[in-house]
């Protein structure tokens, strides 16, 4: 069945990285991969947590974004731009079941799809209208996925860098010149901003630090990120080879 196909998927990249890694490491890997956060010790847990980066420690929507560029690149270079698109839909598809289909990943693959559709139709995407379809799509499935922290935390983050990240840009830019720098920090202060009313509410503090933090960290879980597929790669391909 897909039940246990995704099962054994997930167990085969565990076990790849069991091989190669071991500690936190390998829990943050299984967190970020494939949604399996109970190899990652409380000490690093709560770390994360306090730092403001803990959505990073699981399957999130950034995460998505750098699914989409590196195979966006490899499907480009291997089978051309013609067809990546279709390639690219699937691979999303594939990626939500294995990391655990968590609200937030969700409407990240959901917003990616219709976006890619959009091009490929020659049609406009609109950010909004791809959130709202999202939110339908999850609350159709799971009407009590609206009381989900991780929905309301990744919903109102999107809205908030779709509202204000273009006026904040505008700021930005005069200040900090180099251009994807600037794309960073603004779209981590457009969520953060956002963001700050359920932190109160649900939280009850406030941790301006954890603006520093997310600008400094994000970059660097994308390289994570991509040396993490690189090794499932050469693992894979290395067991092939060996049979």
């Amino acid at each position: 069945s897909n039940t246990n196909l995704i099962y054994s998927i997930k167990n085969k990249i565990h076990y790849t990285f069991s091989e190669n890694l071991s500690g936190d490491i390998l829990g943050i890997m299984d967190g970020i991969f494939i949604g399996e956060k109970s190899y990652i010790s409380d000490e690093t847990n709560s770390y994360f947590r306090e730092s403001g980066i803990s959505h990073l420690l699981a399957v999130s929507g950034t995460h998505i974004i750098y699914v989409i560029s590196l195979f966006s690149f490899i499907f480009n270079k291997t089978i051309g731009k013609r067809y990546s698109s279709y390639f690219l839909i699937l691979f999303i598809i594939f990626y939500i079941l294995i990391s655990g289909a968590s609200p937030s990943i969700i409407r990240a693959g959901i917003m990616a799809i219709s976006t890619i559709i959009a091009s490929i139709i020659n049609r406009k995407s609109n950010s909004i209208n791809n959130l709202c379809f999202s939110a339908l799509f999850i609350l159709v499935l799971n009407p009590l996925a609206l009381i989900n922290l991780g929905f309301v935390l990744s919903f109102v983050g999107t809205i908030g860098i779709i509202s204000m990240n273009q006026k904040i840009s505008n700021y930005i830019l005069d200040i900090i010149k180099n251009k994807k720098i600037s794309d960073i920090f603004c779209v981590t202060l457009s969520a953060q901003i956002s963001l700050l009313p359920v932190m109160v509410y649900y939280f009850h503090s406030i941790s301006f630090s954890s603006l520093i933090t997310n600008f400094l960290i994000v970059p660097i879980w994308g390289i994570v990120m991509i040396l993490g597929f690189i090794l499932l790669f050469i693992s894979m391909f290395s067991n092939i080879v060996s049979k």
